[in-house]
């Protein structure tokens, strides 16, 4: 017996030190920045939100390296909108142009009937504003009260004044604060800014961090090109930077804007026109999706942005027509610009 409960009691001693000495198989916890998410949005050719697109008809690159996409779901819950209208004397010291801008942005109210929107009326800095807690009737005034009160600027011809676009959406982005993604704001303008002391690719770099896009419909009168020592390129650029979409319209002197002038009648060609672009833009607004990417432990360079490159996979097929709309870099990672 003693013989027995001696081997017995050596092998329990064996296992238990075997136990003791074996690593252990611990999980480790996943890196929160190797799962990024980012805003999408998808057009077809007739310039509706594509629908029942999937990871597989995605495939993507950060800093020219291939990288999984995980998911893609469409996005739900509240967005906001900052419509930031361009008063300058490059669009109202033309009273048709200025019209228009009106017109545009109430249009962009009406096709956006429960999203929650904020105007703001710039020229060199903001000049006149609401807030996000304006009912519809309140805007359409605001709006309506343009008609009799432009900006106090100058005509740009005159060179007392100029256009600080990019002041001015970084005001339209604090109104948005704190941001949230799928936050978005609409820039109606000649593109031209001439007076901003704000940094473009900084502005781009917050939206980006807040997953929050800018959209534009751009007003282009070829005049003015030969006048100012700028021109739209760097509006554009952010626009696409930020993952959102832009329509262009001409509206140079020989262009009809109305049937008469003064009257609030669309030329036909330009109602049209603009009829499209603007279910285009607002639809893009409304319907982004959520495109989750994973990243390995190579591309997981946190403290800065890496250049992000999205298509869709099957460009051989009726999706060679599509357009894609996203943000041309993922922004560093949350996490650690929390700690910075």
């Amino acid at each position: 017996m003693r013989i027995a409960g001696s081997y017995f009691a050596s092998q329990l001693l064996a296992a238990f030190l075997a136990g003791m000495l074996a690593p252990t198989l611990i999980a480790q916890p996943l890196d929160p920045c190797s799962r990024r998410t980012i805003l999408v949005s998808v057009a077809d050719a007739q310039g509706n939100p594509a629908s029942n697109l999937s990871a597989a008809d995605f495939t993507t690159e950060i800093s020219g390296q291939p990288t999984a996409v995980l998911s893609v779901k469409p996005m739900s819950g509240a967005r906001r909108l900052v419509i930031a209208i361009d008063a300058s004397g490059s669009i109202s010291g033309e009273p048709n142009t200025w019209l228009l801008v009106r017109v545009l942005a109430e249009d962009m109210i009406s096709r956006m009937p429960s999203t929650p929107i904020a105007v703001i009326m710039f020229s060199e800095n903001v000049e006149r504003q609401t807030d996000f807690s304006t009912n519809r009737a309140g805007l359409f005034r605001f709006i309506q009260s343009l008609l009799t009160s432009p900006a106090k600027s100058s005509t740009v011809l005159n060179h007392a004044g100029g256009t600080g676009i990019f002041d001015s959406l970084q005001s339209a982005f604090e109104r948005l604060a704190p941001a949230q993604r799928g936050d978005a704001i609409y820039l109606i303008s000649d593109g031209l800014d001439n007076h901003s002391e704000v940094s473009a690719k900084k502005l781009e770099r917050k939206m980006n961090e807040s997953g929050v896009r800018l959209l534009g419909f751009l007003l282009n009168n070829p005049s003015w090109h030969t006048l100012l020592p700028t021109d739209s390129s760097q509006t554009l650029t952010a626009i696409n930077a930020s993952g959102g979409a832009a329509a262009e319209l001409e509206v140079g002197r020989d262009t009809q804007l109305f049937v008469n002038n003064g009257s609030r009648d669309l030329n036909p060609k330009i109602k049209n026109a603009i009829e499209s672009h603007s279910v285009f833009l607002s639809k893009q607004i409304a319907s982004p999706l959520l495109i989750e990417l994973g990243l390995s432990d190579a591309l997981l360079v946190k403290h800065k942005p890496q250049k992000l490159s999205l298509k869709l996979k099957d460009a051989s097929s009726s999706q060679n027509s599509w357009q894609i709309f996203y943000p041309r870099e993922l922004a560093a990672c949350p996490e650690v610009r929390a700690d910075q």
